[in-house]
């Protein structure tokens, strides 16, 4: 998915996630190209939440938003309770 995200100018990476107790992933994105859209309005963000879990067949959390003046945005992801990722 970062692959796929930095193509698109996210400026992306994935990695483990480090919490005690979590096998997820997170995926940072520290550019976003629809920023000023986001900002106005919120449907662009859920829209990209949704879309990741329908990809992933993942729970998907947003942690941090640039929309909302984090520097990065920041996806929790973690396998489904059915076992896949």
């Amino acid at each position: 998915m970062a692959k796929i995200r930095d193509e698109e100018g996210y400026i992306s990476e994935s990695k483990k996630n480090k919490s005690k107790g979590d096998s997820g992933h997170v995926l940072l994105e520290y550019n976003c190209p629809i920023i000023h859209i986001a900002e106005k309005h919120w449907e662009a963000c859920s829209a990209e939440t949704e879309l990741f879990e329908k990809l992933l067949y993942a729970d998907v959390e947003t942690t941090h938003r640039a929309a909302k003046g984090d520097l990065v945005c920041e996806f929790a992801i973690k396998e489904k309770k059915d076992g896949y990722l």
